[in-house]
């Protein structure tokens, strides 16, 4: 998993002084204590902090509350406002949207790009949200055991991956 995006349903509020504050409840696709959550944490803490009064995120658990490959389709229903996940969990409905593991560009370069708008596109048309930002850029995939690969191949191993990654572990005897 390259890229982690957040998705975000947009919601139509009535502007004005008298407008109360309106909450969102968010999703995150790993524990909050982990280097992926405690980005997403820092996120919803700025966003209560500098939208006070106006816009506060709620987040409700990680995996825990509901589980990753559900996350996306809670978007998509309305079950919750706001998750922070993988596009490779939600490609059961939004298969064009792991096209981000291919993206040669980093997130600030890719929003300027045609590529963004059309995840944009199919975020909006699919999952029922709107594409915030991804965050993860850069990191590569490692492969982690509990004991050494037999005579060094990968072949025969039961590992644990995502659908993105999928077909390599079966070219890889996985």
């Amino acid at each position: 998993m390259r890229r982690f995006i957040a998705l975000a349903a947009w919601l139509a509020c009535a502007g004005g002084a008298a407008a109360q504050e309106t909450t969102l409840n968010a999703v995150l696709f790993v524990p909050r204590n982990t280097t992926f959550g405690e980005i997403f944490v820092r996120f919803v803490d700025h966003v209560n902090a500098e939208a006070k009064g106006v816009l506060q995120v709620k987040l409700i658990g990680g995996p825990d509350a509901i589980p990753t490959f559900e996350q996306g389709n809670a978007v998509k229903n309305g079950v919750v406002d706001m998750a922070s996940v993988a596009p490779t969990f939600y490609t059961n409905f939004c298969p064009e949207c792991d096209a981000q593991i291919l993206a040669p560009q980093q997130t600030p370069q890719l929003k300027k790009t045609p590529f963004w708008a059309a995840l944009e596109k199919y975020t909006n048309q699919k999952v029922n949200a709107h594409l915030l930002t991804a965050y993860g850029d850069g990191i590569g995939f490692h492969i982690w055991t509990t004991k050494a690969p037999p005579s060094g191949s990968l072949k025969g191993m039961r590992l644990r991956t995502t659908p993105n990654y999928t077909p390599l572990f079966q070219a890889l005897g996985v």
